[in-house]
């Protein structure tokens, strides 16, 4: 068709190598691409007459827009669909182990390095981007093992996920000052790189984009970050030096966790996951402000002597599991949750400040706190969990009144225990609660009690003298058993029921009841052993026969 016949003549020579991009999509060079653009439409009409198919003007666009170009000893390039960038997508024949990334071929900048463009490249040892690039893509430098120096350019603004993961002979990398985000894993197993300093620009770290640098000793991250992702630097293990700024606003899980180099650090953020600094063995002392923070924050910080919360409303669980050397916490004002274990197995713990505003402590919140002799539980406490101090090195214990709760073997095994006070309004005394406080001498009992639970006193070998509340109405099964030096307890009119073998292995036991001998014979147990003075006579157990009882 007119007027393309010339053109069509002109361009014979190409109409081979059209066909066989459309089939086999072929790399092409530059000259056949430079044709193509120019003459798009009469190639239509020509690839139609000589491979005997029809295609539209769109069709073949999407095929040769997206072909590699590759001009002699230079990289691959892809030109994009409105032909106004390239990217570089492979090695190409560039046999160099030295590789630099031109700013621009043809008149066409190069703004990007695609995925895998080098992944796996065992011969590459330094590449520099030229000015103009944006983006490092996934993956694209990923395993090239020999790879030990890389330049930046200051255009750069992303380095996408696994870009250099594994490159590990990268010893230096100096980060461009209007990066904004790095990817997940972006230099994860990057085990030679020893510094990062990171600009204010830099908003995002991916989750484990430093994972397992092994060699990095210091991490200075400037003002401007707002996010640290998941494990960013877990198993950083020489990490020694940690400069964080205050306009982090969220620290994810495991962030720091296995730094075993790290001896303090200070931390400011909205919010912090959980195990930011799990397990960093050799961190002596930390000082965290956050609005919100996971569990086992500090867990496993075996050198850890000294820390201070503030800004927070709940310990995590778990925050401190296993400190042994943690010596004092400081807990700012607007706490009001110690999380579940969240101090357990702290053993020197002596020392923690619980403000004013702590309403719960959770289940064995404090378990095997043996160096803890002594804590002040503020007013407005309501709730002590189930072996909240289990183990505990407590000598004396004074309970607010606001308590209304206290959980099952809240205070089991506290074998250095010798007094405690319990809150007037408290109506139960829980299975266990001071088991086996072995030297516990002295109970103080609100008024309000009415339910002491089975075993709430078991060997409790100390307890001599007990006078309970007029409110008790239960005593449950083995309460007070081997309660060997007990000798006198007041039980008050208006009790129910006792339970089996409640004053079991008391041999020395002598009960006042405050109730009259008909009243005892309602709620006596067979099996028990004692004398007991009713209100209008004396009821022993070689009289338990005769009065035809049991």
């Amino acid at each position: 068709y007119p007027p393309y016949e010339v053109e069509i003549e002109y361009s014979q020579r190409h109409i081979k190598r059209m066909a066989r991009l459309l089939n086999n999509k072929p790399i092409i060079t530059r000259s056949v691409a430079a044709s193509i653009v120019k003459y798009a439409a009469v190639f239509t009409i020509a690839v139609m007459s000589a491979v005997g198919g029809y295609i539209t003007v769109d069709a073949m666009q999407n095929e040769f827009f997206n072909a590699a170009i590759v001009p002699a000893n230079m990289l691959e390039l892809t030109l994009s669909r409105d032909k106004t960038e390239y990217t570089v997508t492979g090695i190409g024949n560039c046999a160099e182990g030295d590789i630099t990334i031109p700013a621009e071929y043809g008149g066409i900048p190069i703004t990007a390095v695609g995925e895998k463009a080098f992944a796996g490249n065992e011969n590459i040892t330094s590449v520099t981007l030229s000015e103009g690039i944006r983006t490092v893509e996934i993956g694209a430098f990923k395993n090239c093992r020999a790879l030990a120096k890389l330049n930046l350019p200051q255009s750069l603004v992303s380095i996408e996920a696994d870009a250099f993961s594994g490159c590990t002979a990268l010893t230096d990398v100096r980060f461009p000052q209007n990066l904004r985000y790095i990817g997940v894993e972006a230099f994860s197993f990057c085990s030679s790189i020893t510094e990062l300093v990171l600009p204010p620009s830099v908003e995002t770290l991916g989750e484990s984009s430093f994972k397992y640098c092994t060699s990095l000793k210091r991490v200075i991250i400037s003002e401007g970050t707002k996010t640290i992702g998941g494990s960013a630097f877990e198993r950083c293990s020489a990490l020694s030096t940690l400069v964080l700024p205050e306009s982090l606003e969220n620290v994810g899980d495991n962030a720091f966790c296995y730094c075993t180099g790290l001896e303090s650090v200070t931390l400011s953020a909205k919010k912090l996951g959980g195990g930011v600094f799990y397990a960093c063995s050799n961190l002596k002392e930390a000082k965290i402000s956050a609005e919100m923070a996971g569990g086992d924050i500090f867990a496993f910080c075996e050198k850890l002597e000294k820390a201070e919360l503030y800004g927070i409303t709940a310990v995590g669980e778990g925050m401190f599991s296993t400190c042994g050397m943690l010596k004092s916490v400081i807990l700012g004002e607007g706490v009001k949750e110690i999380g579940k274990n969240a101090f357990a197995g702290c053993e020197q713990l002596s020392y923690v400040y619980l403000p004013d505003s702590v309403e719960v402590i959770g289940n064995e919140a404090f378990r095997g706190c043996k160096g803890m002799y002594g804590i002040r539980l503020p007013e407005g406490l309501t709730h002590v969990g189930s072996a909240a101090f289990l183990g505990a090195g407590l000598v004396t214990l004074t309970l607010p009144d606001s308590v209304t709760y206290i959980g099952e073997g809240a205070f089991m095994n506290c074998t250095a225990l010798r007094s405690a006070e319990l809150p007037e309004g408290l109506e139960m005394l829980n299975a266990s609660t001071f088991e086996n406080c072995v030297l516990l001498t002295y109970i103080t009992f609100g008024g309000e009690l009415e339910y002491i639970g089975k075993y709430a006193f078991y060997g409790c070998a100390w307890l001599k003298t007990l006078v309970l509340p007029q409110s008790v109405e239960r005593i449950s099964a083995s309460a007070f058993y081997g309660c060997i030096r007990l000798r006198d307890i007041y039980l008050p009119a208006g009790l129910e029921y006792i339970g089996s073998k409640a004053f079991g292995d008391c041999k020395r036991l002598s009960i006042t009841y405050g109730g009259t001998l008909e009243e005892w014979k309602k709620i006596f147990k067979t099996g028990m052993e004692h004398e007991v003075i009713c209100k209008d006579s004396v009821w022993k157990p070689e009289g338990l026969l005769q009065d035809g009882v049991g």
